[in-house]
Order: C-alpha cells, then sequence, then structure tokens
C-alpha cells in the first residue's frame, strides 16, 4: 500500500431509471403514512426505465435478460472522502454476512514497489498467498484475475476461521481479521492476546476466549490498534508506506467500534461481580488490569509503584484508608463489584 495514486476506481450499485433525471427522494416511513392521501409522493411519470419509487415494471418486462444488460457511469469521486465514505450515496461499509465474514477491501493489483516485501498484491492477496492456497505455478496474471471463490476460500481458511473470529465480539472479530491479513493471523492474535492480557502465543484456544470475555470489546479493539500503530511505526518502511498503513488502521478502529456500539456494547458495559481478587504491590494479571482501567491509568496488568500512588490518592479522595491494597470496599467503591 502506498501513498502515489495513479488512478481511482469505486465500484457502485447502480439501475436504470430511463432518459430522465430522477431526484432523489425517500418513501414514506411507514405504511400508514404511504397509505395516507396527505402523503405526497414524487412525481415518476417522466420516468421510462426499469427501477424508481412505485415502478410497476416487471423483471418479465425485461426482454432482453437483464444479464444481458451492461451499466457503464461515471460518478463524482471527492478525493477527501474516498477512503472515510463520508461522501453523499458513499457512507456504505462493510456488511457482516455469512456468519460475519466479510472480505477486506479490494486493493488492486499494484506494480511491486522496491521497497515492499509484500509485492505484487491482489484484494489484499499477495502472490506468495495465492500460490501457497493454488499451487505454485500461479502467475501475476492469474493473481490479477482472482476470482470471488478463491478470494474467499483464502481469507476465509487462511485468516477468518484461523483466527476464530466467529467466536469473537463484534468489531473485535473485524480488528482481529484485518490485522491477520495485513501482518499475518500469528501477529494479529497476539496483538489481541496483549489487549486481553493472555499469554501471547498466537493461537485463539479457550483461555484466549475466556480473556475477550472479561474485557470491553470497545477497549480492546482501540488497544490492538494502539500495538499495531506501534508495530508500524518500527518498521524501516514506514517513511515510505506510513501514511497510507495509519490510514487503513484508524478505519478499522472507526469501523469496529462502530459495529460493537450497534452490537450493544459500549464503554463500562461489563456488568458488576461479586468475585474479585485482593491485589497490592507486586501483584499480577486480571484484577490488577481492571483497577488500573478504573483507575484511569496505564494499563499493563503489573501492580507496581505507578499503581500503589494511584490507588493511595484515589483512596484518600474517596474517604477510605489509603493502604494501597484493593480489596471488596475499593472494588465497590469503583463499581467493579456488587
Amino acid at each position: 500500500e502506498t501513498d502515489t495514486v495513479m488512478a481511482v476506481a469505486r465500484s457502485d450499485y447502480a439501475v436504470n431509471t430511463g432518459d430522465s433525471q430522477v431526484d432523489y427522494c425517500s418513501g414514506p416511513s411507514s405504511l400508514q403514512e404511504g397509505d395516507s392521501p396527505n402523503f405526497t409522493w414524487l412525481d415518476t411519470s417522466n420516468c421510462t426505465g426499469i427501477c424508481y419509487l412505485r415502478s410497476r415494471v416487471s423483471m418479465a418486462s425485461v426482454r432482453d435478460g437483464t444479464s444481458n444488460t451492461y451499466m457503464v457511469g461515471e460518478k463524482y469521486l471527492n478525493p477527501d472522502n474516498y477512503d472515510t465514505g463520508a461522501d453523499a450515496a458513499d457512507d456504505l461499509g462493510k456488511a457482516a454476512a455469512n456468519e460475519r465474514f466479510s472480505a477486506c477491501e479490494p486493493n488492486g493489483l499494484h506494480p511491486q514497489h522496491p521497497e515492499d516485501p509484500g509485492g505484487a498484491t491482489m484484494k489484499g492477496v499477495t502472490l506468495i498467498t495465492y500460490r501457497r492456497h493454488f499451487g505454485n505455478t500461479k502467475s501475476k496474471d492469474d493473481l490479477r484475475n482472482i476470482s470471488d471463490r478463491q478470494l474467499e476460500k483464502i481469507y476465509r481458511s487462511g485468516y477468518w476461521d484461523k483466527c476464530q473470529c466467529d467466536k469473537l465480539p463484534a468489531g473485535v472479530d473485524y480488528a482481529v481479521f484485518d490485522s491477520a491479513v495485513n501482518s499475518g493471523p500469528g501477529r494479529g492474535v497476539k496483538w489481541l492476546q496483549a489487549a486481553v492480557g493472555a499469554k501471547q502465543d498466537g493461537g485463539i484456544g479457550p483461555k484466549t476466549l475466556a480473556k475477550v470475555k472479561e474485557h470491553d470489546p470497545i477497549q480492546i479493539t482501540n488497544d490492538m490498534c494502539d500495538r499495531r500503530l506501534t508495530f508500524l511505526r518500527n518498521l524501516s518502511t514506514w517513511p515510505t508506506f506510513g501514511r497510507g498503513w495509519e490510514r487503513r488502521v484508524e478505519g478499522v478502529r472507526r469501523t469496529a467500534v462502530a459495529m460493537a456500539e450497534e452490537a450493544g456494547f459500549a464503554v463500562g458495559d461489563t456488568p458488576p461481580t461479586i468475585e474479585y481478587e485482593t491485589v497490592r504491590k507486586d501483584s499480577k494479571g486480571h484484577w490488577v488490569r481492571k483497577l488500573q482501567e478504573a483507575l484511569e491509568i496505564q494499563v499493563d496488568g503489573e501492580f507496581g509503584r505507578r499503581t500503589e500512588t494511584a490507588l493511595k490518592k484515589w483512596q484518600r479522595e474517596h474517604g477510605l484508608e489509603p493502604d494501597g491494597i484493593a480489596g471488596r470496599n475499593t472494588y465497590r467503591s469503583l463499581g467493579l463489584i456488587a
């Protein structure tokens, strides 16, 4: 992925409304409103195409067959909003379908940049990966013509299934999936494991999934994206590809957080529990992380001097004994347990 854009193209849905311009108009918000004689419908009496508001043209009326009809059009593209989807009529993001599996945005086949270790790439698939799935005889021309079925096989078996994305919360699944496609499944999983305090072995199992359930999906997503950017910034090729990589990661962050919010997750949604672990200086683990998150300090899972100082300060300010030990009373005051 480079910052030098030679050409820009975008596929979009299109429909034939005929030889007259039809202004956009939304329909009624309910069946009752549509049945009301007071609702003003768009005048489509001049429409000569097959699809428009309240069209009664049936598929059988298209005598030459819909598969024989091709439409090529030109659409204004604001380059400032190409990556964000903020331009009018361009706000459709990736759809969650087929068990929430979705492929990354196609990036097209680009010439191998002398500093790009990935080589020629089509729709996020490198030639090396393509050959690993379909044989060493495959050429760049074969990659350029990769089929949707081949693409789905690679993305599903090589990344989605390998990272067990079906078992991850909405938003986290996408963050892990895109990380895996961009930097490899092992590294993507390690970023997830680091975000939830699991052993970073690059493989998702019951222990990692259990840790994921203990954390807020939005916090996991932000932590993963931060770690991903830190990794990329330390690469020698960052000066060449950094701007593009950063746009990609921040785009994933926005999309993943929106997916988590749509699924009903929000920061602080983790329900209180009556189970807890008393922690103090030199303690490590999940409850140290929860304490650090509640104190709004750096989260690393290690109870050191910084955590002890922040805890004592919080205890003094809230009328508790400033002993630097987090137990039942401290957790209750922080809202971590019932």
